[in-house]
């Protein structure tokens, strides 16, 4: 091989080698002292670059001996691999530090450090204990002590905590972008406080409690324009120079008073015949009650009897367009739902039930008493008591396939785990068959027949259930639960929590019937469990029950659904363009999800002495009792 064929496979080999370089990631280089490692760490932070300065942070603690410096860097390289989203680096970076040698400032970063992770891990109870024991925020770290108080609270859906660290926190915002995005999140989370618990506070004249103040006006009067846009003059003559003067307050009338849409006639689709005739006089009766509780212009309306046909539904549509009706509440079953949906030239409709594909119709929104939402309800309940483990009892019936999918997709979303589900006949009194299976207690009885023929001799014998179970999930009607919550009190099950949807309450009190459900919890609209506020006095129930009768003791939930509809139709238009935005309704708090459906927040509650009560709602791991006694 001739010498310049050498040369010229050498320069190649070192051209390819000098490229391979010059692609490879930069290492980190350590310095040559700990703190000059330190220092380069702090200078990467500040750049934004959190790896390379937890990495740096990495090396200077392995380059002190002194065990106070060791504990500085280590938590800062923690912090920073936190920031970076490493939470095993960040674990291990924590576990070099040495308790006894923390002086008081760095003993508080350090308990903020780990709850940063414990967040991070998904354990917000174990975040707040944390900073619980942190007298004050540790100085120079006022701004990350309250965020993470915040994030804590949001995630056990805290939503007043969530608001007061948030304006704790505005002092410590540096530019006018983050306390504008700050004053954002507290005026949501106050708008997701339930209703209940926002009006019984007594608001201070401090920031917090103008906050609370305004936030408590929206909710009172923002299906009143006129009442509305006088509360907040009053609010902003009290609080002149409140944060959410500029913002908030302003865009409150604009949201609500310049872009309502108040209709001027009104056709109602609904079977007042057939065989949904009770269904569709109920929901009539209840969008009537609303109508004459309106303090506002009222619109005409006329009422279109479908018959659940559909082919009557798109005839009475045709109808409504030929008298010019701006708006449509209805129809009531997804049929006639169905028919209407693509239909040309329609005015704005809100149909009172769901389509699996709302398709482009965008003249059609949709509201209905779903048993899939109810179950995704109490499925986020059980996520909020920190019911990990459930099992599930369901009637074997296509509605109770629907509750028992629906609650499990939505509980093991929120890593929970449903550890056995079992189906019974609703038509049955004894359901033994099903609690034993789902309860273990025929495995616990073969184990002692087993040991009895393996002995040869009688033994003691005390059945034992599972325990591993944080709850019961029970799909029932009020006539099978009656039965179901005695029989898994008698199998061994009385401490274990039970969960409902609002199918197990018939609507009405029924005290000497529902003793039997004592305990047990549930989530429903407000307006039914006697947690509404903020309504006319007129459509209070104890006024309605006088007009109503039979009708509301029978199918409350659909009066209250009319009356929801009657209500929220206004306001369509704003709540689609902001769907953070919340409603207080009878039937939950509402908002439009992106397919212009109606989404409800139920409340819970629980059974004493045979009534719903209402109960504030539960942190992680609480056991919060009802709000007050019943009788």
């Amino acid at each position: 091989m001739t010498c310049p064929t050498r040369v010229l496979q050498f320069l190649i080999v070192a051209a390819l080698l000098a490229a391979l370089y010059s692609c490879a990631p930069t290492p980190v280089t350590p310095a040559d002292t700990p703190e000059q490692s330190e220092a380069q760490a702090d200078d990467a932070r500040a750049a934004g670059d959190a790896a390379r300065a937890a990495e740096l942070y990495d090396a200077a603690a392995e380059g002190y001996e002194e065990a106070a410096d060791r504990n500085r860097v280590s938590i800062a390289a923690a912090r920073s691999w936190l920031e970076a989203e490493e939470r095993d680096a960040a674990t291990t970076a924590l576990a070099r530090v040495d308790p006894e040698h923390l002086g008081e400032s760095d003993r508080d970063r350090f308990t903020l450090a780990r709850a940063q992770l414990a967040l991070q891990r998904e354990r917000p109870d174990l975040a707040a204990s944390l900073l619980d024991n942190l007298a004050e925020p540790p100085a120079g770290e006022e701004a990350d002590y309250h965020r993470l108080r915040a994030a804590a609270a949001a995630v056990m859906d805290d939503h007043l905590k969530v608001a007061e660290q948030r304006v704790a926190l505005e002092q410590h915002l540096e530019t006018p972008s983050q306390r504008e995005e700050n004053r954002n999140l507290i005026w949501q989370a106050l708008g997701r406080t339930p209703a209940p618990q926002l009006q019984e506070i007594d608001p201070d004249d401090d920031t917090y409690g103008g906050w609370v103040r305004l936030a408590q006006i929206a909710r009172s009067h923002r299906l009143d324009p006129e009442r509305l846009e006088e509360a907040v003059s009053d609010w902003e003559a009290a609080f002149p120079d409140h944060p959410a003067r500029d913002h908030q307050a302003t865009e409150l009338i604009t949201r609500f008073h310049e872009r309502i849409r108040r209709p001027e006639r009104v056709a109602l689709l609904l079977p007042l015949s057939g065989d949904f005739r009770e269904a569709g006089r109920a929901v009539r009766d209840g969008i009537l009650s609303a109508y004459f509780s309106d303090n506002n212009q009222r619109p005409e309306i006329t009422v279109h009897d479908t018959g659940g046909d559909p082919e009557r539904a798109l005839e009475a549509l045709a109808e409504a367009r030929e008298a010019d009706s701006d708006a449509v509440i209805g129809p009531l079953t997804r049929g006639a739902v169905r028919a209407i949906a693509d239909a040309d030239e329609s005015p704005p409709t809100l149909a009172l039930n769901t389509l699996d594909d709302n398709g482009t119709a965008e003249h059609l929104y949709q509201f209905a008493l779903t048993p899939e939402t109810d179950a995704r309800q109490a499925a986020l309940h059980a996520q909020r008591r920190g019911w990990s483990s459930v099992v599930i009892l369901a009637p074997r019936t296509d509605w109770g396939e629907r509750v028992q999918r629906a609650f499990q997709e939505a509980f093991e979303e929120t890593d929970g785990t449903v550890l056995q589900s079992e189906a019974y006949d609703a038509g049955d009194a004894d359901f033994s068959g099903p609690i034993r299976e789902v309860l273990n207690l025929r495995v616990s009885s073969l184990r002692h027949q087993e040991l009895t023929r393996t002995l040869g001799q009688s033994l003691e014998y005390q059945p034992r259930r599972r325990q591993d179970v944080d709850a019961i999930f029970l799909a029932a009607s009020p006539e099978a639960g009656r039965l179901l919550r005695p029989q898994l009190e008698y199998h061994h099950a009385q401490d274990v929590p039970v969960l409902s949807t609002a199918h197990i309450y018939g609507g009405a009190p029924r005290p000497e019937e529902d003793r039997d459900l004592d305990g047990l919890h549930f989530v429903d609209g407000p307006w039914l469990v006697g947690r509404s506020l903020g309504i006319p006095e007129a459509l209070e129930r104890e006024r309605l029950a006088e007009l109503l009768g039979d009708v509301l003791r029978r199918e409350a939930r659909l009066v209250a659904l009319g009356i929801d509809a009657y209500r929220i139709f206004p306001y369509l238009e704003v709540l689609s363009e902001h769907p953070e935005e919340r409603l207080d309704g009878l039937t939950g708090k509402l908002h439009l999800n992106s397919e212009r459906v109606v989404e409800r927040e139920l409340v819970a509650a629980r059974f004493v002495r045979g009534r719903p009560v209402f109960e504030q709602p539960a942190t992680e791991g609480g056991d919060d009792g009802p709000t007050d006694d019943a009788e």
